[in-house]
Parts: C-alpha cells; sequence; structure tokens
C-alpha cells in the first residue's frame, strides 16, 4: 500500500525562463570573475610600462598587449622586474609577490571560466553544478562545490590584488607605480 509519505515525488522540469533567472547570480558572479582578472592584468600592464621607463606610455603598452597571454604577460614582467629592480630588494619582492598570487590563481580563474555547468534539478532544488560526470578536468574540480561563494572569493580576491597599495612607490620610474604586498590577511 502507498502512502503519502512514500509516494514518489513527482519533478518537473522548470522552464527556461525560470533556469535563466536561476542563472543570474552566477552570471554576475562569473562577471566579476572576468572583469577583475582582466582590470588586474591592465594594471600589470601599467606596472610593466612604468618599469620600461618611457615617458610615453605607447611602444611598452603596444609591445605589453602583443604578448597573446596573460602567463606570458606575467612572465615577461617578472623578467622586466628582476632587471630593472635588482638592487631594489624590497620593491622586487613585492612585484614578485604579486605575480606569484596571479600564478597560483590563474588556474582557479580558468576552472570557473571554462567550466562547462549544468542545472541539477531535483525534488527540493534546482541549483548550478559542475558538469563532473563529462569528465572534463575542469569541471571534476568544482565538482560538489558550493558555486557562488566559489566564485564570490575569487572575484573579491582578484580585485583585492588589483588593487594592493603599499607604502612604498616605484619612483625611480615613470609614472610612479603604487605596489605592495598586503597584509598576512590575503586571501588563499
Amino acid at each position: 500500500m502507498t502512502t503519502m509519505a512514500n509516494r514518489p515525488k513527482i519533478v518537473t522540469f522548470p522552464g527556461w525562463d525560470d533556469l535563466d533567472k536561476r542563472f543570474e547570480p552566477y552570471a554576475v558572479q562569473l562577471g566579476w570573475i572576468a572583469y577583475s582578472w582582466n582590470a588586474l592584468h591592465d594594471a600589470l600592464g601599467s606596472l610593466f610600462w612604468a618599469l620600461t621607463g618611457s615617458q610615453n606610455g605607447n611602444v611598452p603598452l603596444a609591445i605589453w598587449n602583443s604578448i597573446p597571454n596573460d602567463r606570458t604577460q606575467r612572465g615577461v614582467l617578472r623578467a622586466v622586474a628582476q632587471t630593472v629592480l635588482a638592487g631594489k630588494e624590497t620593491e622586487l619582492r613585492a612585484v614578485l609577490w604579486l605575480l606569484a598570487a596571479a600564478d597560483k590563481f590563474e588556474d582557479k580563474r580558468n576552472d570557473a571560466l571554462h567550466t562547462p555547468f549544468t542545472f541539477q534539478i531535483d525534488p527540493n532544488d534546482t541549483r548550478l553544478v559542475s558538469k563532473s560526470y563529462s569528465g572534463h578536468k575542469r569541471a571534476l574540480k568544482l565538482k560538489d562545490k558550493e558555486l557562488l561563494p566559489e566564485f564570490d572569493g575569487m572575484a573579491a580576491l582578484f580585485t583585492y590584488l588589483r588593487g594592493m597599495r603599499c607604502p612604498f612607490a616605484l619612483r625611480s620610474v615613470s609614472p610612479p607605480i603604487l605596489l605592495g604586498r598586503p597584509s598576512q590577511r590575503c586571501p588563499n
């Protein structure tokens, strides 16, 4: 005998309008990840210009923008910083720390922006999840994670890195760039 308590619950597929509405907060967070990451690299481009010592940014920024990917840009910036800031240990450490932080978190950014997602629909909830069952390597990294907090943390971190300031400036270059390692409270 089937009772109300053990009767199977029928799950109906939400309409596309409903799924689009449920996707909006994820889209906002993914947008912030892309925006803040790009702003970070724009700031790194300004640092590259400053380290070249050029008064006119046309040539340094043409070089920076001709580099086909973020990782290679950071590698070029690292090499320039090691040359220009040789003997300026504090400034060099700050630049290298920033570049190492960007290197460390690049993979998390790529996971967020290059993972295939799907909606998990069950009787109690409909939520966005990584499509880990596809075997996609980035989707597997986000398997069973709460995506909104994960994405929010990434966007906040990249914005934090972009906005770093410290008591010293790279005054030997023009335009002067304020840069520095933040306090020990840096998010992981």
